[in-house]
């Protein structure tokens, strides 16, 4: 009798155990849950602040005025200087968020669909400078994010030859 009520003890406490590992691994992976969710929304308030940051936005108004103008002729444009410096202040900013979203710090979709016009036309605008950069630097990874980000955003304009990425074969 006494092993039948010890067997039966050991057993509903085991049977406790069991339920309440449970519970605590339920409750972690909702801990978990919560936890990413706050990193994306704190990686998402982060790279929109860069992104709307009065200087990146000045820089997005100078690249827009550089579309205008052939690359080849852009060192000869007044005030080059202010102006190269603005470009990089735009593509250090469009880095940063390849970085966050190529990381898993963001979401892709919570960034590319809403910046997608920017970031492509920006990057097509851009690449030529890019492309130099890196000869120059004699380093292929000036940028890369940007880039990357840029190919990203390329398809949620849609796949038609009038949206690839400079550089992207055909």
């Amino acid at each position: 009798m006494l092993i039948d009520f010890l067997t039966t003890i050991l057993v509903l406490i085991t049977a406790i155990y069991a339920y309440l590992t449970h519970k605590i691994a339920k409750a972690s992976e909702r801990n978990t849950e919560a936890l990413v969710r706050s990193m994306y929304a704190s990686s998402f308030a982060k790279v929109y602040d860069i992104l709307d940051d009065e200087a990146v936005v000045a820089a997005r108004g100078v690249v827009k005025e550089l579309r205008e103008i052939p690359y080849v002729d852009w060192k000869t444009i007044d005030q080059w200087g202010e102006k190269e410096g603005h470009v990089k202040t735009l593509l250090r900013a469009y880095n940063i968020a390849g970085i966050f979203v190529k990381h898993g710090f963001l979401l892709e979709k919570h960034i590319v669909p809403d910046w997608e016009p920017n970031i492509r036309a920006t990057w097509h605008t851009l690449a030529p400078y890019v492309r130099e950069q890196r000869v120059l630097n004699e380093s292929e990874n000036h940028w890369q994010n940007y880039e990357w980000l840029a190919k990203k955003a390329a398809k949620y304009a849609g796949d038609d030859a009038q949206h690839r990425v400079p550089g992207d074969a055909l």
